[in-house]
């Protein structure tokens, strides 16, 4: 199975800090935790630079997502996440992902 990560970009460095001033030395703390799993458990990647009109063609078909389909201010969309910081995480050159098996248990 290839994982890919998705809601773990969602925190920073890759999207700002939203909210009040954090605890810094939890905000560290699980900063630290999160490079630490990263590097442990991504540790595939994929060259998708020469690809990415066809994965925003893609992400477009998901148009719930994508678009606000009507006017109402709690129809959110992934670019209001973090300020279109996050939705920027699907751009860039290389993809990660957490590879792994699954067994099957015959009981």
């Amino acid at each position: 199975v290839y994982e890919y990560p998705i809601w773990f970009w969602n925190h920073w460095p890759w999207t700002r800090v939203e909210g009040s001033k954090p605890n810094l030395v939890s905000f560290f703390k699980k900063t630290i935790m999160s490079g630490f799993r990263l590097l442990n458990d991504f540790r595939l990647s994929v060259y998708i630079g020469d690809v990415f009109d066809i994965k925003r063609t893609a992400l477009d078909q998901h148009q719930s997502q994508m678009k606000q389909l009507i006017a109402h201010p709690r129809w959110l969309t992934l670019r209001d996440v973090s300020e279109g910081e996050f939705l920027d995480c699907f751009f860039q050159n290389y993809e990660l992902f957490r590879r792994y098996s699954l067994t099957h248990n015959s009981e």
